[in-house]
């Protein structure tokens, strides 16, 4: 990696947002880096903002306004590379203004851009003018690059270690059978029934399950980092779910719980797979609602079990170079 580099980071800041956490990884790799937040381009709750999100493309309302701050900031800061993440409100011709300074652009597609929710033609149009286009998710890899994208590569989420590590004692207060934090969706709903039927204490965190009358009266709404940690800490057992509208293969979670400790019940996808190896080797896999609650069962009732998985994902994650600085020096060096 060039020594005395400089990137500049777009995206969103705060909590466990990927910006904030490239931001430090570049700290801890002695890159010289600087964030432009993505939230001062979008007016979340007004009219105007609704009304584009519905009838224009998805399109941020400031979209050009942001692209001018990018390209001062670009001016003054003078960056060799500019990272950004998600559906980045950077316009293709403000990347096209970076690319013909020699500026390197890299975009980390966290989310699915041809889900239907979330498909938006000016980000489709910024997408081709990435230098690279790194995505999590294995199906998007032929789609980009059919979609014209200059270079399309895999890479997986990761873990921010200053946020997810082992919390050394937990109240008791914090204890349950089951935890899942995750958005909630109506592909996730029957997982999350049939656990809350079968009787186990479960611990819900995350946005929208108050629309559901089944989980409306369980779920704890969103969370911070802090109260996520002893949740995932407290639990018997970390219930690991993707996004089915997203079409993804494995989740932030998917890092996030084993670098902070826990028993893990992962849904059987072939990204996981390739990230945990077998069943049973770290984590238990399931397909359907039955089998995750009969395979909830059998390790509620075996709490030696439990501990050796939880410790073998733990090491396994911790120690497979699998932090945000791992995923950062992965993207430079493709360049």
């Amino acid at each position: 990696m060039k020594a005395g580099l400089r990137i500049l980071i777009v995206g969103a800041s705060g909590s466990s947002h990927i910006g904030s956490s490239l931001l430090r990884a570049a700290y801890r790799l002695g890159i010289e880096a600087k964030l432009c937040d993505t939230e001062s381009a979008w007016r979340h709750g007004t009219l105007r903002q609704k009304l584009l999100w519905h009838f224009r493309g998805r399109r941020p309302l400031a979209l050009r306004p942001f692209s001018r701050t990018i390209l001062e900031t670009c001016e003054l800061f003078q960056p060799e590379v500019i990272v950004t993440t998600g559906a980045a409100p950077v316009s293709a011709p403000a990347l096209q203004s970076c690319r013909e300074k020699g500026i390197k652009c890299i975009n980390f597609s966290t989310d699915d851009p041809f889900n239907p929710r979330q498909r938006a033609p000016w980000f489709l149009q910024a997408l081709r003018e990435y230098d690279v286009v790194f995505t999590p998710r294995t199906v998007n890899r032929e789609e980009l690059h059919l979609h014209g994208c200059r270079r399309v590569e895999y890479l997986p989420f990761g873990y921010d270690e200053s946020l997810f590590f082992p919390e050394p004692t937990v109240a008791p207060e914090e204890k349950s059978d089951l935890f899942f934090a995750g958005t909630g969706d109506r592909d996730r709903l029957p997982y999350v029934r049939a656990a809350i039927d079968a009787g186990f204490c479960m611990r819900l965190h995350g946005i929208y399950w108050d629309r559901f009358p089944e989980t409306k009266s369980i779920t704890r709404g969103q969370a911070d980092i802090p109260t996520l940690r002893r949740a995932i800490a407290g639990c018997r057992i970390a219930l690991c779910l993707v996004r089915h509208a997203n079409r993804d293969g494995h989740a932030m979670r998917t890092f996030e719980v084993p670098a902070v400790g826990a028993c893990m019940m992962v849904e059987d996808t072939l990204e996981h797979r390739e990230i945990f190896g077998e069943d049973g080797a770290r984590v238990v896999y399931f397909k359907t609602a039955g089998e995750m609650v009969e395979r909830v069962r059998m390790l509620l009732a075996n709490e030696i079990l439990r501990k050796a998985l939880r410790d073998n994902v733990h090491l396994h994650i911790t120690n497979g170079a699998n932090t945000y600085a791992d995923r950062l020096r992965t993207m430079i060096n493709v360049l």
